[in-house]
């Protein structure tokens, strides 16, 4: 019956459409000047339009209730807002990608971590080694600048030479700095300090103890133009000292920069954080609600409107200012005087 309904009323329609401009040419006269001639006319011209509306909306009523609102509750019980299985659901994957995570936060972490403790031990190793090499050549060298400025002989210098030398074999090693774990345990400690190369304690010593024999070989003849010495060996160990320093630095940062590169992390599932705004579910809270939504809405409503989707400002509601609000917090993290923020993950 909905075909031969539709013609008889696009029938009717056409007819009223008809009757309703021939109502408006009947007074469209520049004789007519009685204004309650043309109010009647305007009069029965929305009487027309109303008896239109009536008889279009009892049709698409019919429409609507016996075609349009049938197929549309198959989409209202699959909407995913709606669906408790889907919300279950959803929930579920939350929930699991919060705990996957979690789990690759911690690996991550100790991964880290691991890699951190290992550069620490190489560069504490490289510092105590510059410091242990430091600290020989300076006890050579002040022994080398005091004998010149004394002008103690030679005779009586290679006896203090002999001393120094066991002096230095049993000069205790500086020690270390420590290092605090967080994720890492002390078994995963040890197992990285093995695997780090170690200082060689023994080289550093024996290179000291040639650059003695080096220096103090020519003792005699230096001792002959004392002042003179004494300022070159300054010079040539603050060079070193210099040097020493540079390539402890660059060392460092190369070290830093290779142990971090080795860091394998795991891929953590993406978890999408969103800011809403807390709707009170108390019924004696929505009007001052509503106010405070309205007051922080107009306070920021020049970086609202990118966030709204209405055909008019007439239109505008309540509920779409929330969304507004919780979108402008979500982006630039705005916090807004009365209203509550809480966080959505998905």
């Amino acid at each position: 019956m909905l075909p031969d309904s539709k013609a008889k009323l696009s029938q009717d329609l056409q007819n009223q459409e008809l009757q309703a401009q021939g109502i408006l040419l009947r007074v469209d006269d520049p004789q007519i000047v009685d204004y309650t001639v043309i109010e009647a006319a305007l009069t029965e011209y929305r009487n027309v339009f109303n008896k239109m509306q009536e008889d279009r909306k009892a049709f698409t009523n019919i429409i609507n209730g016996k075609i349009i609102q049938p197929l549309m509750e198959y989409e209202k019980r699959v909407d995913h807002v709606k669906n408790p299985k889907y919300i279950e659901l959803f929930n579920k994957v939350v929930d699991l990608k919060k705990k996957a995570a979690a789990e690759a936060d911690t690996i991550n972490n100790r991964n880290r971590e691991a890699a951190q403790f290992a550069a620490h031990v190489q560069n504490e190793y490289q510092r105590t080694a510059g410091i242990y090499q430091a600290f020989l050549r300076k006890e050579i060298d002040a022994l080398y600048q005091s004998n010149l400025s004394n002008k103690v002989p030679w005779a009586s210098v290679q006896p203090a030479i002999n001393q120094l030398k066991g002096h230095l074999a049993n000069w205790q090693k500086p020690p270390m700095a420590k290092f605090i774990p967080r994720f890492i345990s002390l078994e995963q400690m040890n197992q990285i300090w093995k695997e780090q190369l170690l200082p060689d304690w023994d080289r550093y010593l024996n290179t000291a103890l040639k650059y003695m024999d080096d220096l103090f070989v020519n003792y005699e003849s230096d001792l002959a133009n004392a002042e003179a010495a004494i300022k070159h060996n300054e010079e040539m160990s603050a060079k070193a000292s210099l040097e020493a320093a540079e390539a402890a630095k660059e060392s460092e940062a190369i070290n830093n920069l290779v142990t971090q590169a080795e860091v394998v992390l795991v891929e953590q599932p993406k978890l999408k954080k969103t800011l809403k705004v807390v709707v009170p579910s108390d019924p004696k809270w929505n009007d001052q609600f509503a106010v405070t939504v309205m007051a922080a809405f107009i306070a920021n409503r020049q970086n609202l409107i990118k966030y709204l989707r209405v055909s008019s400002w007439a239109n505008l509601k309540i509920s779409q200012m929330v969304d507004a609000l919780g979108k402008l917090a979500t982006e630039t993290g705005e916090v807004f005087k009365g209203l509550e923020l809480e966080e959505d993950v998905k």
